[in-house]
């Protein structure tokens, strides 16, 4: 009988067994890969993350081209994968090298897993849900200044040099610096269902590249990106009731349904859920961390946000981020980060509103209200 086990070693599945290995709990893990390297690239906001993960580089106000061109004063960083990978520290946890069954009973040797917290890190299926998807390349700084215009950074650049046409699903330009001479340039569709195809997204992001003067010559590594942004919370969490494993990471879900990031709360709440078990917490007290009444109330909020992006038009999309990183600072922050600020979410949603052109509203609000 461990303390906890955790099915999935991923990037959530990793912070949440170091850090209760760190609290002195004993952790059994499953996974079948558990050492195979991290590739993808993680970014977000960086007084998000914990001081302690390690930043490849940070921009202090990266560029967003929405109808016009804008500053967006908060710093954003992009992650050291293999840096992160090595800082959650696995020595002490018994990791089975394997899977376990769908319900997490079982391994797959047959073996009962037995543990007083079972947490599925899992990640969850793309399949039929709504989509986030990307194709991007990675090339050195020189190469990329064409692209960039002078930014360090294109946290979102909504212009249609794509080549798709402005009547087509939208999809942005992410351009960052990865550390070293590496920048990243990455055509993404933020939201659809279901997602934008990888071959019509690399299409995109070649035409968009050879309009700002560079070519790509197919020796460049690629990074290819499709995960599901509204993957379900099953009614009895909604009710706030204990399932019998506690899912965490993309599982959980904990992936923003309108910007499609999760990785800094994980890394936030893993040492908390880790205190909460060393301290005779059951896995009830672990669910209701991770979805109290008013996490629930904020993802509820924030579905109706990804339900009215879903509903704009083509041509509003760039309109409405335009109107976003025009509200005050607190706003966006609260919009996007605050995991339980159920007032500041509201408040950012409804300050947002006049913001915006009549016929973008009364689209907005329907697509939120009704449904």
């Amino acid at each position: 009988m461990a303390d906890v086990a955790v099915l999935g070693l991923g990037p959530a599945g990793r912070a949440v067994a170091a850090a209760c290995a760190a609290s002195g709990l004993t952790v059994t893990a499953v996974d079948p890969h558990p050492e195979l390297p991290w590739r993808a690239t993680y970014g977000g906001w960086s007084d998000e993350f914990p001081a302690w993960a390690p930043a490849a580089a940070t921009v202090a106000t990266p560029l967003a081209w929405t109808t016009h061109c804008r500053h967006i004063n908060r710093a954003y960083s992009v992650l050291d994968t293999p840096a992160l990978q090595r800082s959650l520290d696995l020595s002490d946890v018994n990791v089975h090298v394997g899977r376990a069954s769908v319900d997490g009973r079982r391994l797959d040797d047959g073996t009962a897993l037995r543990a007083k917290v079972t947490i599925d890190a899992r990640g969850a299926p793309a399949r039929g849900r709504t989509q986030q998807t990307a194709y991007g390349v990675v090339v050195s700084h020189g190469r990329a200044e064409t692209v960039l215009g002078g930014a360090q950074a294109l946290f979102m650049d909504w212009r249609t040099d794509h080549g798709a046409g402005t009547g087509a699903p939208p999809s942005f330009l992410y351009a960052v610096p990865l550390g070293g001479d590496r920048v990243l340039l990455e055509e993404t569709c933020l939201a659809r269902r279901p997602g934008l195809g990888l071959d019509d997204l690399a299409r995109r992001l070649i035409a968009r590249l050879a309009a700002r003067g560079l070519q790509i010559d197919g020796h460049e590594p690629v990074e290819r990106v499709r995960f599901a942004l509204d993957t379900p919370l099953p009614r009895r969490e909604w009710a706030g009731r204990t399932p019998p494993v506690v899912r965490f990471g993309a599982a959980a879900p904990l992936v923003h349904p309108a910007s499609g990031y999760s990785l800094a709360a994980a890394l936030r709440l893993a040492p908390q859920i880790a205190d909460i078990i060393a301290t005779g917490g059951t896995a009830a007290n672990v669910q209701n961390l991770i979805w109290s009444r008013r996490a629930r109330g904020v993802h509820a909020l924030r579905l109706r946000g990804l339900r009215s992006l879903l509903a704009f038009a083509p041509a509003d999309v760039p309109e409405f981020f335009a109107a976003f990183f025009a509200l005050p600072l607190k706003h966006q922050q609260a919009y996007l980060s605050g995991r339980d600020d159920l007032a500041g979410t509201a408040a950012a949603m409804t300050v947002l509103l006049p913001h915006l052109s009549r016929q973008l509203r009364t689209q907005l609000i329907r697509a939120a209200t009704i449904g």
